[in-house]
This record gives C-alpha cells, sequence and structure tokens, in this order.
C-alpha cells in the first residue's frame, strides 16, 4: 500500500482462511467515513482498492477486520 497516496490505493492483506472482510475508514477525528465489506474472500493473498479522490487531503485511520483479527493503520492522503 502506497503511503502516501493521491486518490486511489490498494489495501493489501493475507487470509489465512476464507471468510468474511471489512475495511473501515475513518477521518482524524475518528469519525467513520466509508465501510467496505467482502461477505467471501478465499485464502490467500487479497486485496481491497480505497478510492480516496472525494476525501481532502489528511491523516486517515484504516480498519481491516477479518474472522481471526484486526489491524489499524495510518494512512496519508495527499494532493
Amino acid at each position: 500500500m502506497p503511503n502516501p497516496f493521491n486518490s486511489t490505493t490498494a489495501v493489501r492483506f493475507e487470509l489465512e482462511k476464507a471468510g468474511g472482510v471489512c475495511l473501515q475508514i475513518f477521518d482524524a477525528q475518528g469519525r467513520l467515513i466509508r465501510t467496505m465489506e467482502s461477505e467471501n474472500m478465499h485464502f490467500g493473498q487479497r486485496s481491497i482498492t480505497f478510492e480516496g479522490s472525494d476525501r481532502p487531503a489528511g491523516i486517515y485511520l484504516m480498519k481491516l477486520t477479518t474472522q481471526d483479527k484486526a489491524s489499524i493503520r495510518k494512512v496519508v492522503i495527499i494532493r
């Protein structure tokens, strides 16, 4: 995942087993601005594309949740 990025980035991750995935995007104040979900993804290397061209430049948090774990990353959109 390129960081910082301009308008679009691919969030890459690995699933140890098939299952649902949820990617939530929060602004710097902690407000949820977008949720992207997939009910069923196959195991292995996967990615979800975040289109941020409608968002202002700044710091955002991405929370990726799978059946087994959750992780949070800070990302920066630049213009």
